[in-house]
């Protein structure tokens, strides 16, 4: 029988950090830039250097800054000036384990030249990020009424459980669904 599979070529060569923080909808991490750090090693920007370590201590690795500046992408650039500027100024050589300290400070630049670079290539829509942040806001909103339902039963019980009458029974009963409900609600959304 015919088949209606087809052949199809494979997406464009994305970066590391573009490829890696896409398979995490799109929330760059520290081990995403880790994905661009040995990109850019690979392609020659910069060089991981082993140091032998003395008879106390084991062998030291550095980050070594190559003289090739050109074809970075945003992202590329503000791993690069993270990890190689100090206080202003360019230094030749960093090492690596002090990776995670440089680019902590510099994360939350490093994530939002990510996305923005994600988005210039058209790969988040923004109807549907919209329709995301949306969600979220509505979900917190329920999670808060839910909370904020609660407290009032437990107000309305707690203030004098034994001469709560019929109808603030009635009304607790109505709240303790109404805090279920919205707190379960806000989970699920």
């Amino acid at each position: 029988p015919e088949s209606t599979a087809r052949l199809v070529s494979p997406p464009m060569d994305y970066k590391p950090a573009i490829a890696t923080a896409l398979a995490a909808r799109a929330n760059p991490s520290l081990m995403h830039s880790l994905a661009a750090l040995i990109d850019l090693a690979k392609r020659g920007y910069l060089a991981i250097e082993q140091l032998p370590g003395k008879w106390y201590s084991p062998n030291r690795f550095d980050l070594v800054r190559l003289s090739k500046n050109d074809g970075l992408a945003m992202h590329e650039q503000v791993l690069l000036d993270a990890l190689f500027m100090k206080k202003g100024q360019p230094v030749e050589r960093v090492p690596l384990d002090q990776y995670s300290q440089l680019m902590g400070r510099r994360m939350s630049e490093f994530s939002k030249a990510v996305k923005v670079e994600i988005g210039l290539l058209g790969l988040i829509s923004p109807v549907r990020k919209k329709r995301q942040m949306l969600l979220l806001v509505a979900g917190t909103g329920l999670i808060l009424a839910g909370l904020v339902f609660g407290i009032l039963l437990v107000l309305i019980v707690a203030r004098d459980p034994g001469t709560v009458s019929l109808t603030e029974n009635q009304v607790a009963s109505a709240l303790l669904g109404v805090c279920s409900a919205a707190f379960v609600a806000g989970l699920v959304y």
